[in-house]
């Protein structure tokens, strides 16, 4: 066994012995040795998380930190761990220099939990060229600061983001989990290892760091950015013809084909009493931002739908206020029976509502609740629920 991978056993026997909650998180982590990457790197791949390390890296930091290099591998294993915890892996982009932006963002975050865990050439908050960033904000915060300063150039700092495909490049290709598996996967993990960590003792996770992971749970998170990523997940690609394609098996004498990526989505915006005219306010606030790329079908509702005001919100087109065409109870049966009727024109369906009514039946096109603050986040109901927490997000 080469001297690295040594390193690596002796810092998860650390984290197993002394970590009840690291310890469940690792258990549920396959770890593979590859010099593929500098030092570690988190990502999915097949039905699980997979820990990428390199034994060359972890060498060469046994030579550069001979009397703490046990204590920066553990740090270095629980800012990996982070990025499972905070869902980090899920979120991609096409766009290279962003994807190095948000890693960094991602890092800064995280590091603010463990910077005393870590060698000092890691992104610290504070320190280094982030001496002027402050400790302990969100992902989001150092993200929209990093792309405003242009002190810092970026392609200075060896950051390592796996994508999906990145692993199957190291490791082969297999069938791949949806997202939305993807994300049952991450919530079993934290639910078994906060369980442990409850019944066991924390150890060195910090109070502050332990809020966060509940909330993780509790969807207390960006929904802004969830409520993005459903609707990009919600794209259904359809093939038209095209005479300007050319049909790579009859050339010339037939038309090729063209993939239109349509987006097919319904909105439910209750009108109830109860949804207060600011929640109003945030919901048109994020459509008018996201028509830039997708089209929406706005259902109003209250304890019905109001059919005669039900209209096209198209890509591109700006509106201002939502105006309340209801003021009622809320019954949300009658917004998922009316888009189940139009099934096949519909691939999604986000309802905005405070839940606070009966259970509605299962509906048959994906469905998430967006719920304001004070909604009822406890209803009993197997589609997902993302809490919209006004502050720091916004």
């Amino acid at each position: 066994m080469s001297s690295g991978r040594r390193i690596m056993g002796a810092a998860l026997s650390e984290l197993m012995i002394r970590e009840p909650f690291w310890a469940s998180v690792s258990y549920h982590v396959e770890k593979i040795a590859s010099n593929s990457i500098p030092l570690m790197a988190v990502g999915f791949h097949g039905k699980g998380y997979k820990l990428i390390y390199n034994p060359e890296g972890l060498e060469r930091m046994k030579v550069d930190h001979p009397d703490e290099y046990i204590k920066y591998t553990m740090g270095v294993i629980k800012h990996e761990f982070l990025h499972i915890v905070f869902d980090h892996v899920s979120v991609f982009t096409k766009n290279k220099n962003e994807t190095k932006t948000m890693n960094i963002a991602m890092d800064l975050a995280i590091n603010s939990f463990i910077a005393d865990e870590i060698p000092e050439t890691a992104l610290i908050p504070g320190r280094g060229a982030f001496e002027n960033y402050e400790p302990n904000l969100s992902f989001i915060e150092y993200y929209e600061q990093l792309k405003g300063d242009e002190s810092i150039s970026l392609e200075e700092f060896d950051t390592v983001h796996l994508t999906v495909e990145d692993l199957e490049r190291i490791l082969g290709e297999v069938d791949r989990l949806s997202p939305e598996e993807m994300e049952v996967v991450r919530r079993m993990i934290i639910d078994v290892a906060t369980s442990r960590a409850e019944g066991e003792g924390w150890g060195t996770v910090s109070r502050d760091m332990q809020d966060k992971i509940r909330a993780s749970m509790m969807n207390i998170i960006d929904w802004r950015g969830l409520l993005r990523r459903f609707i990009g997940n919600a794209v259904v690609d359809e093939m038209n013809t095209s005479f300007k394609r050319i049909n790579r098996r009859y050339p010339w004498q037939f038309p090729g084909t063209r993939r239109d990526n349509q987006p097919k989505v319904a909105v439910s915006i209750d009108m109830s009493g109860s949804m207060s005219d600011e929640d109003l306010a945030d919901i048109a606030g994020e459509l008018n931002a996201l028509s830039d790329t997708a089209s929406f079908t706005v259902i109003p509702f209250d304890t019905e739908v109001a059919e005669e005001h039900i209209y096209e919100w198209r890509k591109g087109r700006k509106f201002g206020e939502i105006d309340r065409v209801a003021c009622g109870g809320t019954d949300l049966s009658a917004p998922i029976l009316y888009v189940d009727k139009s099934v096949g024109n519909f691939s999604a369906h986000i309802m905005f509502s405070d839940l606070h009514a009966c259970t509605p039946p299962i509906p048959r096109v994906k469905t998430v609740f967006f719920v304001p603050e004070g909604g009822n986040m406890d209803l009993d109901h197997p589609s997902e629920k993302i809490m919209m927490v006004r502050g720091r997000n916004d």
